[in-house]
């Protein structure tokens, strides 16, 4: 009946008054109300997107969501106000992050902290670079955040003071309980420090749990972020600050820690002799009561290098899985939606860039010091203690890895 006008069909549209027929929309296109009248009610549907003018719809990348609408020229046009159709454009879920200038690279991210989710570069507070991974200059990371350095952890100077006013009384702790009684293993004091230190092994567990990428609940991811400054070694420090800021530096810092704090137990052990030596050319009757007593007693005291190896050995197996993890780190790659792939501990480091394949040699090299040489010392020490157990000083050096064990199933 060419007196009356029928409305075009959905998928259709017709922009010529008085035309015959309707004109069929984009590939994949569709019109979401009879009667279509320009091209611009063709509109793809939820979970697509249009990539270009005068190209069909295409899937939304992975990573992203594609609302009714979406098109690619709503992005570039933002600045100008200028919008087609709903004005809708891809935008990204939780936990992924691509670049303003590359909108549909798609990379994953550590967590919901660190990329919200949104337009294209959106990232937590001071947070920038691949995946949100980076922080500015003047920052240093903590958990998903980057906070602004202070003038104390800026200082080139104080840093290292206080790390070693850290370290010292690490040290002495780690001695005296190695040194205290076995009696005491069933003290309320005992108690304490074996939930402490279980508290520390599995905040280390829960930390490689997050090496697996899972996405847990936003609650979770939270304390998620403070267990995994464990796996990060000395970043706990705030190197950043003092200027320690490629991956490079930093990986080779943290794999150094182990070697540092035997260096720094080494050191401790000949400051106590030569105390000792000193206090040995002054008489008794020199020393005043009270405090001064106390430290002169202190300083007079010959530290024993079995109980102080035993302290270290403590220290190791309460940290052993961080150590694993910082030594295993360089090999373990996650995949990105765009075919990238990074380091799961650094995902602004791509795992074929050479910032990586310097490095491998030494992670090769700190997994058979620290995992299969810590494994096979154990091994050595379960084998030969039972015909050695009846010595003092394999007591005393094995303390960390005997005391807490029956001597019949000490294995």
């Amino acid at each position: 009946n060419v007196s009356s006008c029928a409305k075009c069909p959905l998928g259709t549209f017709q922009d010529d008054e008085g035309a015959t027929a309707c004109k069929q929309c984009g590939v994949g296109q569709q019109t979401f109300a009879l009667g279509a009248a320009s091209s611009d009610e063709c509109l793809c549907p939820q979970g697509y997107y249009l990539p270009q003018e005068d190209a069909g719809c295409a899937p939304c990348p992975q990573g992203m969501e594609c609302g009714i609408g979406s098109d690619m020229a709503n992005y570039c046009g933002r600045a100008s106000g200028a919008a087609r159709g709903t004005g809708e454009f891809p935008r990204l879920l939780p936990r992924f992050w691509s670049s303003p200038d590359d909108p549909l690279s798609v990379f994953a991210c550590w967590d919901g902290l660190s990329c919200p989710g949104g337009p294209p570069g959106a990232c937590a507070e001071n947070t920038s670079g691949v995946a949100c991974a980076g922080c500015p200059d003047g920052f240093y990371r903590v958990g998903s955040e980057c906070q602004e350095c202070g003038w104390l952890s800026s200082s080139k100077f104080l840093v290292p003071i206080a790390a070693a006013v850290l370290a010292t009384p690490v040290v002495l702790l780690c001695y005296f309980i190695s040194r205290s009684p076995s009696e005491r293993e069933s003290s309320p004091q005992a108690g304490v420090a074996t939930c402490c230190k279980t508290v520390l092994m599995h905040l280390q567990i829960r930390s490689m749990m997050w090496g697996f990428n899972l996405h847990l609940p936003l609650a979770l991811e939270r304390t998620s972020a403070v267990s995994r400054q464990l796996t990060m070694g000395l970043t706990i420090l705030q190197s950043r600050c003092v200027g320690i800021t490629s991956f490079q530096e930093m990986y080779i810092l943290n794999i150094s820690l182990p070697v540092m704090m035997l260096a720094w137990f080494l050191m401790t052990f000949c400051v106590s002799r030569a105390l000792n030596a000193c206090v040995a050319t002054r008489a008794y009757e020199e020393r005043r009561p009270g405090l001064c007593d106390k430290v002169w007693h202190l300083m007079s005291h010959r530290m024993d290098g079995d109980c102080l190896f035993s302290g270290f050995g403590m220290l190791m197996e309460t940290f052993f899985v961080a150590v694993v993890g910082l030594s295993i780190c360089l090999f373990r790659c996650f995949e990105h939606p765009n075919g990238y792939s990074s380091l799961q501990i650094a995902p602004e480091v791509f795992c074929d860039s050479d910032a990586r394949g310097d490095l491998v040699v030494v992670g090769a090299l700190a997994i058979v010091v620290y995992s299969v040489g810590g494994a096979s010392v154990v091994a050595w020490v379960l084998a030969v203690a039972p015909r050695r157990v009846s010595e003092p000083a394999f007591r005393k050096r094995w303390r960390f890895l005997l005391a807490k064990y029956r001597p019949g199933v000490h294995w």
